[in-house]
């Protein structure tokens, strides 16, 4: 028994020949009853091929990867073109895609295994999915990919594994969830906040992602050692973020920093002086904050004595964490893409030139451990509610204003912002935070409806910065009033 549509999914058919051209390749003609692919007759075809058929215009597809190739590598010279070998995957499509100098991501072993049968070069393969198994990931690592898109830390942390194993050094490609709610059908959405694809970039999922990252073997991280009731920790290596904010509230103690050590820095140094470069930026936080910098700086005469000749350009940045790290990874974007080193720092410095902060402690618990306010003041702040808004500009915090009560310090710290530069509207920004997520949220939703538009990012703040603030913050930073950077930090030579 069969059972006939009814009238309301029985759908007419105005479709004309002529409509076909709207979506199909140039070289489509519609010659009366005919419909002409590059002077073939689709019904010839069909006839000799059967139906249902698919046809592919290879001239069209040659024409759209190379337009697409030529303009991006117009404005940026370095970029690449990543054809998704999902779209369509055959030995005779790969080969165009590797005669047009183009790259292929593959997400599954199958796809993995035509590009192979195509010749397609591996260092322009990119291992795509979200499900990727064991053995995937050891054929992709075995073959020699370009890089691999996670978008788990389980994923992360297998991929690291198998290829520490292998004693080489795997490239990643983190993939962040943008918050972008596309006009589509809710079930084909990728790229809003819930995604189940990637990271989530505005809540700081995807910074975390990157941390642990950077945790991992085949990546190095100088961290900075934190002691806590005399135990000593290094960021990023023995603790997440979370982690730490509640060790801060179960402590007896404050915790203290110290600072890397000139051996450390011309350890580093002499690596990369023996890998063959010849330019390194590094870059510090302020010298008035840690002997850190002066530590980095003293490192280039032990180099000196060490590796004769090398050349190492150090940096100076006036505050800490995402703010200088954002730019910094711009400007090595923009060397990347054939920006001349120099010019490059020069802009570096001035955008750090206008970076500042304005941080609100929910407590002042954290702040009397360190001293910075007496033990009087904090219990008399606390009882009362008092909430100072403090600002962080060019290395230097001051407090600003206090409100009383939590609900006060959103409004207090976007007045103060808003102080400080003659339009939030055109102004980038970003939130920071610490622990409190719906201190966080309540942060962003309100930056929004004063500034008109998102920050940039939404980050948690690591342990060094926490163990001085305290694990209950919030933060705003803006591109500020521009200083000078050689007031507080000289300039190396």
């Amino acid at each position: 028994m069969s059972i006939a549509p009814t009238r309301e999914h029985v759908l007419p058919d105005y479709m004309k020949a002529s409509d076909l051209l709207k979506v199909a390749p140039m070289s489509m003609e519609v010659d009366g009853d005919k419909v002409m692919l590059d002077g073939i007759d689709l019904r010839d075809i069909a006839r000799d091929f059967g139906t249902a058929l698919y046809v592919y215009d290879e001239a069209h597809i040659r024409r759209q990867l190379a337009s697409y190739r030529d303009e991006f590598r117009t404005c940026y010279p370095q970029s690449d073109i990543v054809y998704a070998a999902k779209a369509f995957c055959c030995v005779a499509m790969d080969k165009i895609v590797a005669d047009e100098d183009c790259y292929i991501d593959v997400a599954s072993g199958g796809e993995l295994a035509i590009a192979k049968a195509a010749g397609f070069p591996m260092e322009h393969v990119f291992a795509q999915g979200n499900n990727k198994s064991q053995r995937e990931i050891e054929e992709y690592v075995d073959a020699g990919v370009a890089c691999f898109v996670v978008d788990t830390h389980e994923e992360i942390e297998r991929v690291s594994a198998y290829a520490s194993a292998q004693g080489v050094t795997q490239k990643i490609i983190i993939r962040v969830c943008p918050g972008i709610e596309a006009d589509t059908h809710a079930y084909i959405q990728t790229a809003n906040e819930d995604s189940k694809f990637g990271f989530n970039i505005r809540n700081g999922a995807a910074e975390e992602a990157l941390v642990y990252a950077l945790t991992l073997p085949g990546i190095e991280v100088v961290g900075f050692p934190i002691n806590l009731d005399g135990v000593e920790y290094m960021e990023r290596k023995d603790f997440t973020n979370d982690q730490f904010y509640q060790m801060m509230r179960d402590a007896q103690g404050v915790p203290t920093t110290a600072a890397i050590t000139q051996l450390q820095f011309c350890d580093i140094y002499a690596r990369y002086a023996d890998e063959g470069y010849t330019d390194l930026v590094y870059l510090s936080i302020n010298a008035g904050g840690s002997s850190t910098y002066n530590n980095a700086v003293k490192a280039m005469e032990l180099l000196e004595e060490e590796r004769p000749g090398y050349t190492m350009k150090i940096q100076v940045s006036h505050t800490y964490s995402m703010p200088y790290g954002w730019d910094f990874c711009e400007g090595a974007r923009k060397v990347r893409n054939g920006g001349e080193l120099a010019s490059c720092v020069a802009e570096l410095k001035q955008k750090l030139d206008c970076v500042e902060i304005c941080l609100a402690a929910y407590s002042l618990k954290q702040m009397k451990k360190s001293g910075r306010v007496s033990a009087a003041a904090a219990v008399v702040g606390d009882l009362l509610g008092i909430r100072p808004i403090i600002s962080l500009n060019a290395g230097v915090s001051k407090v600003e204003s206090k409100v009383r009560g939590d609900a006060a310090v959103p409004a207090a710290m976007i007045k103060w912002v808003e102080s400080r530069v003659d339009s939030m509207k055109d102004t980038p920004y970003m939130v920071a935070y610490t622990s409190s997520t719906a201190k966080r949220d309540e942060l962003v939703k309100l930056c929004k409806k004063a500034f008109g538009h998102a920050p940039l990012i939404v980050f948690q703040l690591g342990g060094v910065v926490s163990a001085n603030t305290g694990p209950d913050g919030i933060a705003i930073v803006y591109e500020g009033k521009p200083r000078n950077l050689e007031a507080y930090a000289p300039e190396l030579p």
